[in-house]
Order: C-alpha cells, then structure tokens, then sequence
C-alpha cells in the first residue's frame, strides 16, 4: 500500500514537470513568434553575403530561424507521437503538392535555375507557414501576436503618413519611394507597403476594441483609425482599398457585438478616400491646416499630382489604361498557359511570368488583325514599350496557373479554401467572445481579394496569415470545451 502510494506521487510529480517544462517551451515559442512577426514588415531589409541573387540574408529570415529551432525543440520533447487530424492532413497534404509543382515545373522551364529558386523560396515559405499553424498552442499566444501586429502596423500606417505629410519634397504615392519611410526603411512600391498594413487589419481593429474602447478613449481611437486608414488610401492602389471596404462590409455579417461600430468605421474609410482622392496636393492641404508644423518641415518647391489622384477613378485615361493593361496581361497569361499541354499540367516554370510575359505578348500581337491592333493604340497598351509593363497578370492564381500549371493552382486553391471554410463554420458554430477567428477570418479574405489585382506570392505576409489562422482554427479542436461547439470537435 505505502509503495502504491509512492508511485502514485512519483507519477503525479512527473506529471507536474512535464507541465511546467512544456509550458516554458510554450513560453520560448510565444516569444520567437512576436519577434518573427514585428519583423515581418522589414523582410525587405536585407543583407547580401554570399553575392547570390534572390537568396540574400534577410531579417525574417534570422527570426524565423529562431521560431523554427523552438518549435523543433517542442516537437521533439512533447509532440513526436501526436497524431494528425484528418483536417490537418488535408492541409499539409495541399502544402506538400503545392511546394511539389514548383520543382515540377522545371520539367517545361527555360530557365531552370531561376525556377530552382523560386521552388526553394516558395518550399522556405510553406515549411514557415507550416511552423507557425504548428505553434499556436493556446489563446493567449494568438491574443499576444494579434496585439503585436495590430500595434506595429499602427506605428508604421502612422508613421508613413506623417512622413508623406510633412517630409516629402513632391507628391507621389506612398510607399513608391523605395520604402523609405525616413526613420525606417519597408522597400518594395505602393502596394507592398499597402499590403503590409492590410494583412495586419484584423489585429489593428483588436487593439483598437480592446484598448481604446472606453468612451474616454474616444477620440484616440478615431484619430488613430483616420491616420491609419489615410495611409493606406495614400498608396493610391485601387484594390487595397476596395479590399478595407470588403473587410469592413464583411465584418459587418459576422461582428453582430460591434456591428455599430464597424458600421461607422466603414463610413469613415469612405469619406476619408473621397477627401484625400479629390484633395489635389494633400501637402498643400495641411499646410494651410497646420502652418506652424509645416515651416518647420522640408517642403520646399510642392508640386502638384493630377495624375495620382486619378488612379482611384477607372473612368480617367489613367484608370482605363491601367485596366486595359491588366486585361492584356491575363489574355497573354491565359493563352500562354493552356498550350501545350505539358504547360498546362506543370506551368512554365516556376517564377518566371516577368522574364517570359513580355516576349509573348510581343508574339501575341502578331497574331491581331488591324481594328484590334487601333483598339489597343488607343489605350496605349500596343507595341514593345507597353509589353515591357506586362510582367505578370496581376493575379496570384492566374500568375500561378502560368508559372506552375493546373496542379500547382488548384493545390493552392484548396489550401486556402480548408481555412478560409474552417473559419467560417467556426464562426456559425462557435459561442467564443473574444472574436479572434471573425478578425483572422476577414482580413485574410481581404488578402485573398487584393491578391485578385495582384501577384504577391513571395511575400511571407499572406503565408504568415495562413498559418496563423490555421493554427487558431486548431485551438477549437483541441478544446471543444473552451468557447467552441461540440458540433466542430465532432466533424
């Protein structure tokens, strides 16, 4: 009886150990996974030690060689015998095929060592995503990551504007200088600097309704939303705000606790893009609003932009341009995708639609007959110098169907479809009041929307987000008893 007793103490102290040690693993991963995710909006920072193109160190990829190590760390101590949900398998099984055709792809590839990259790249990519669905372990490390995000994207949105302002010699897009915001340096155009405030809107909205809810804090949470949302219409990226629209109406369905609250929120967006849209010099507009802040800063000389503004107006020369130019590129995409049929099955070549595009649109227009060609005269969109812009069809999937085929696309397609309906019938089903799936769930369909106008499939930011909302998806699987149905533990 007394070694009974003992054993059962020797048990239950082990127990306790494997507890607390698990916990300071979940602790170590939490961490590594806030520092990957405030480094995220830098992955253009890089560092070129080894002088080989596409594969320069990267501040991402330092953090995230940090996460990786964690998590391993966990999976060897705890995980290794854990078996997969079936919905789990599905999902890496998309994984696995998508990563699959990029290399498959080098089968049709003229330029197979550039498509060897890409496949390395987009593997690097799928395997982060994968790490990151896979450390998600409780509701308090989602809770933390939406809160760092929600307040790097803050600082950054505000931090662009104000730079844009106040401290820009002449107008332009934000973002379009290289990334330079001043203090800190993004890279990439206008919208990859809209893009990095879009996949972060779901938090932004969560530290907003949680830290700045009381009516005291009113006004705060107003200003910081109309700088925000000002930084975002400044890129001038016609989809990137089409896309807040689609977050805000979304939200609108689902947030029934806020609704009101979205409701105003949307109108706002609207009226903050119709005045910043038909304001002609947004600097000259302050300075007349706040002349003491503008002389002391390095305006000097303002010029105006007719033409930026009319980015946002697909009635203008502009806006049909830009919508013809983009209609040709997924005529050329198409046409060059679905023949023969080694192309259609494996693409051709993993990365190379902005090497190959161009020189087949030339062959493209080779093939018109005379009114088409005067069609195309007329919006500019005809001859060498226009193909030079056709880099891609300025769609993620039709860009994919061109680079890996039908295999590669579908794959993808139905990894995004598993979380994007997971989500959904978490929500329908749910009784949670914390709100983290409608958030996560909003802005990566309002990723998904913008990735329709254009192609940013290198960019870890929807990967991340993919992950992130895969890996919250699980947390109601595992615990069906904490603000989840049965009915979700049960299918």
């Amino acid at each position: 009886m007394q070694r009974l007793i003992i054993r059962k103490c020797s048990d239950e102290d082990k127990a306790d150990m494997t507890l607390i040690s698990k916990s300071k693993q979940n602790n170590f991963i939490k961490i590594a996974l806030i520092l990957f995710a405030i480094s995220l909006p830098f992955h253009a920072i890089e560092w070129d030690l080894f002088s080989v193109s596409r594969f320069e160190i990267k501040i991402t990829m330092i953090t995230f060689m940090l996460l990786a190590v964690t998590w391993f760390f966990r999976f060897i101590k705890f995980e290794r015998k854990r078996c997969l949900k079936e919905k789990e398998k599905l999902f890496y099984t998309f994984a696995f095929i998508y990563g699959l055709s990029q290399f498959a792809s080098l089968l049709n590839s003229p330029m197979p060592e550039e498509s060897l990259k890409q496949a390395v790249i987009i593997s690097c990519l799928l395997l982060m995503m994968v790490i990151v669905s896979e450390s998600i372990a409780t509701k308090e490390t989602v809770i933390s990551l939406l809160i760092t995000m929600g307040i790097v994207s803050l600082v950054i949105g505000i931090l662009g504007f104000v730079y844009y302002a106040f401290f820009t010699e002449h107008g332009a897009r934000l973002g379009n200088s290289n990334g330079n915001l001043g203090l800190i340096y993004l890279g990439g155009d206008a919208p990859y600097f809209g893009d990095l405030l879009l996949y972060s809107m779901g938090p932004v909205f969560y530290v907003v309704l949680n830290f700045f809810d009381k009516k005291s804090w009113a006004w705060v949470k107003w200003l910081l939303l109309i700088l925000w949302f000002s930084a975002i219409i400044l890129t001038y990226t016609k989809a990137m705000i089409v896309s807040v629209v689609l977050f805000l109406i979304y939200l609108c369905f689902v947030f029934k606790k806020h609704r009101f609250f979205i409701v105003k929120t949307l109108i706002l967006s609207i009226v903050t893009t119709i005045i910043i849209s038909n304001q002609t010099d947004i600097k000259s507009f302050l300075i007349n609003k706040f002349p003491n802040t503008a002389n002391h800063s390095n305006l000097t000389e303002i010029e105006g932009r007719p033409d930026i503004k009319d980015r946002l107006n697909i009635l203008s020369p502009i806006g049909k341009h830009s919508f013809m130019i983009r209609a040709k590129a997924v005529i050329v995409s198409l046409s060059s995708s679905i023949n023969p049929m080694e192309v259609f099955w494996f693409g051709n070549g993993a990365g190379l639609s902005q090497k190959l595009l161009p020189a087949m649109a030339d062959s493209f227009e080779e093939t018109l007959g005379e009114k088409t060609e005067k069609f195309m005269e007329d919006f500019l969109i005809y001859g060498d110098e226009a193909n030079k812009s056709l880099l891609d069809a300025h769609n993620l999937f039709l860009t994919e169907f061109f680079n890996v085929g039908v295999v590669g696309v579908i794959s993808l397609l139905c990894l995004i479809a598993l979380v994007v309906v997971e989500q959904i019938r978490i929500i329908k089903s749910s009784l949670e009041t914390d709100h983290i799936i409608h958030l996560l769930s909003a802005t990566l369909i309002a990723m998904l929307f913008f990735r329709l106008a254009s192609s940013f499939v290198v960019i870890p930011s929807l990967w991340f987000m993919l992950g992130l909302s895969f890996g919250a998806c699980k947390l109601y699987w595992s615990h069906p008893s904490i603000n989840a149905c049965k009915e979700i533990h049960n299918q």
